[in-house]
């Protein structure tokens, strides 16, 4: 076995491991990305649901009922709506509000895979490179590679 067959063969070993090491370490990442969460405050009715700029204070939690729909949309709803006014609203809510946010998860998520695969191929590939570089000018020198 020549020592330029044993180098490759140790580069394919790594950079199977180094694949396997990001796939585990940024999987999560492309099958669930992270996209900040929206908030409304619903505080009357009929509804008119305004949203708020940021996390909701203690007291919008504490006096209210949470509401979670999809794509990381939550609604504080105050408790005096009846839950079957709440159901009938949610629908339109949903079509409205929350599942426009299917296209800024899909993006978030391919930004992420994106991510995922540079980082997991251009290393490798890089290393394939300079090995080969290596090889090359040790060779112009007259190694042998053989031995």
């Amino acid at each position: 076995m020549t020592v330029w067959r044993g180098l490759v063969r140790l580069w394919i070993v790594a950079s199977v491991l180094w694949v396997g090491f990001i796939a585990l370490v940024l999987g999560s990442q492309v099958t669930n990305p992270y996209i900040q969460a929206h908030y409304y405050s619903l505080r009357s009715w009929p509804p008119g649901a305004v949203r708020l700029a940021d996390w909701p204070g203690r007291a919008v939690v504490d006096t209210t009922t949470e509401i979670e729909f999809s794509n990381k949309v939550y609604v504080y709803a105050a408790r005096e709506i009846s839950r079957a006014d709440l159901d009938a609203w949610a629908v339109a809510f949903e079509r409205d509000r929350a599942a426009p946010r299917a296209a800024e998860i899909s993006a978030a998520r391919w930004k992420a895979l994106n991510f995922a695969l540079m980082i997991s191929c251009l290393p490798p590939l890089a290393v394939a490179a300079l090995g080969y570089a290596l090889r090359w000018v040790a060779l112009g020198f007259g190694w042998n590679p053989k031995g």
